[in-house]
């Protein structure tokens, strides 16, 4: 208990500190820690209480925690004190050696972190002389920081970043995001954007994308402040395309293809942004390629360049050709055809397995099997020269959605096999999901078994890596093996999420494949009038989005529509039968 100097009980104190503390343990314990170390309490003789120096009234109580705190620290000898100071520029946690280079100091502050531990301001973690050491409370190193005169502060943020600079090989996770973090403390936005577009790369290289939104955002508003030179404007187009594919990982298509459109324009290149300019653009670059492709036609193609080299023109429409191969094919075929050209006069082999392969799918959905054959085999020889997994994947998977067009199953099953694995071993997980669907689908059509754990496959992975679209493509796999076992509540309810996840996407591939294997499973379960109404659905958005010849999406939904036409043909024959006529014919 509190006493007076003469030992009776003090309880004006401790209604005085309650009163101060308003409620806040911390705030409390700040207020007897900082009476103790000014002398204004002490222990008693015995141990087991507090006495007062003096009349309780007249005890300075600090307003607010900050004046607290700063109280204590103002009554530490000048070597803590600046300890502490330059501690508070760190961070929460900081290390001994980092903190002895920071005060250019010839042997570790050991004397001043006993006496910052002593007064509770600090905290040791673990044992050692090397043991780092944590503030005892977030507004304690907060308090400390703010109280710094600016350029005191600064000079210590460009000192940290100076260190950590010098140690980064031997530096732990997350060195890159701290630099940059002290960089732009300092006022030195130069080396702060170079190192917040590296810690972005970090972040990607770990799947990590949203934190890779926050660095490479950051790193576009210092960008962005600064001089409109050339420079500055290739440096703002390439974050604009790196965050494309951050936000595209995520499942933000919308967005992607927002930020890929700028990074474009800055580079000089724009897209139509309306549906007729779409279409005008699209009717120009497709008879440009009917006269280069043309039989008996020669295409120079120059030598392919290093990917150090690449075209980041190429490298946008790359993407945003993913994107819009989920959102809208009109467009997507645009980009393959602008990928394509581009790639033949000055593109790495990556850019032209994409814009040969890519467009070998879009023609085999349209029929124009001769030329998908041959754009498809350009593609994989092309990634079978590159010596680059990833690319070597691409090929197999165009070629593989060929041969499965084709009727070649043995052969696209191996295909699309040897990609899936490709992709999983480079770490391209979105890539993997898609090839690893289109096996699942051939696998099934050739009897195999290993289809059936892919949905399985696809919701661990996609849950590991944080890839929006690997677990987007495990509900439609996993419907169409629940419909293969009967369970056809099981395939209805995973079917139903498939299409509801990827309309919110929105990615009208996987949402016309879900629609598809819903009217057939629907059909399967006998429930005529239910399928009509899926497979109605699947149609009108295959028409309305030109979703055509991609994960068979037509022939399943027109395959569809001609189990459900028969099943009216029992029930009202005439128009019916003519139904049905029409959507075998189409399936076949």
């Amino acid at each position: 208990g509190l006493q007076r100097p003469d030992g009776a009980a003090a309880p004006a104190l401790g209604e005085a500190l309650d009163r101060r503390a308003a409620g806040n343990p911390f705030y409390l314990r700040e207020l007897v820690l900082a009476l103790r170390s000014s002398g204004s309490i002490t222990r008693g003789a015995d141990g087991a209480g507090w006495r007062l120096a003096g009349d309780a009234e007249e005890l300075p109580l600090s307003e607010g925690v900050e004046g607290v705190v700063l109280a204590r620290v103002d009554r530490l000898p000048d070597a803590a004190r600046g300890v502490l100071k330059a501690a508070s520029v760190i961070g929460r946690v900081f290390g001994v050696a980092l903190l002895q280079r920071v005060l250019d100091l010839d042997d570790p502050p050991t004397d001043a972190l006993r006496l910052l531990v002593e007064a509770r301001l600090v905290e040791q973690r673990g044992e050692g002389p090397e043991a780092d050491h944590v503030f005892a409370h977030p507004l304690i190193q907060l308090s400390v920081y703010t109280n710094l005169l600016a350029e005191q502060r600064a000079q210590l943020h460009r000192r940290v970043a100076a260190v950590i600079e010098a140690q980064r090989q031997r530096a732990a996770d997350g060195v890159h995001a701290a630099l940059a973090y002290h960089y732009a403390a300092a006022a030195d936005l130069g080396s702060a954007l170079r190192w917040l577009e590296q810690a972005g790369d970090d972040a990607v290289a770990v799947a990590a994308d949203s934190e890779a939104l926050d660095q490479y955002r950051q790193a576009l508003r210092i960008a962005e402040a600064g001089p409109a030179s050339r420079v500055d404007r290739d440096r703002i187009a390439g974050l604009q395309a790196r965050l494309g594919p951050a936000l595209f990982r995520l499942g933000r298509n919308d967005e992607a293809a927002d930020r890929l459109a700028r990074a474009m324009a800055l580079h000089g290149a724009r897209l139509p942004s309306t549906p007729a300019g779409t279409a005008l653009a699209l009717a120009l670059a497709a008879v440009r390629f009917v006269i280069r492709e043309a039989p008996g036609r020669s295409r120079p193609v120059r030598a392919a360049r290093g990917n150090r080299d690449r075209d980041p023109v190429c490298a946008i429409l790359e993407t945003r050709g993913w994107i819009d191969y989920f959102r809208d094919l009109r467009a997507f075929a645009l980009d393959l055809l602008l990928l394509s050209r581009l790639a033949a006069h000055h593109g790495t082999e990556q850019d032209r397995v994409i814009g040969d392969g890519g467009l070998s799918m879009l023609l085999d959905g349209l029929g124009w099997m001769g030329l998908a054959d041959r754009l498809s085999d350009r593609a994989l020889q092309a990634g079978r020269r590159s010596g680059q997994p990833i690319v070597d994947g691409f090929a197999r998977m165009f070629r593989a959605h060929y041969l499965h067009h084709a009727g070649r199953l043995e052969d696209g099953e191996r295909e699309a096999r040897e990609g899936a694995a490709l992709f999983l071993d480079a770490g391209a997980i979105r890539y993997w999901a898609l090839t690893l669907g289109l096996h699942a689908l051939i696998d099934r059509q050739v009897g195999g078994r290993a289809w059936l754990e892919s949905g399985e496959r696809l919701r661990v992975v996609g849950l590991e890596t944080r890839d929006a679209h690997a677990t987007l493509v495990a509900d439609p796999v996993d419907g169409i093996a629940a419909a293969h076992r009967g369970a056809h509540e099981e395939a209805a309810r995973c079917l139903e999420c498939a299409v509801a996840d990827a309309a919110a996407v929105p990615d009208h591939v996987i949402e016309v494949l879900a629609l598809g294997h819903r009217a057939e499973s629907a059909a399967e379960a006998d429930r005529v009038d239910e399928a009509i109404a899926w497979s109605t659905r699947g149609l009108r958005l295959a028409r309305e989005r030109w979703v055509l010849g991609t994960w068979p999406t037509r022939l399943r939904v027109a395959a569809a529509s001609a189990e459900l036409a028969r099943f009216e043909a029992d029930r009202r024959s005439g128009t019916a039968r003519a139904r049905a006529r029409e959507a075998v014919d189409a399936a076949l």
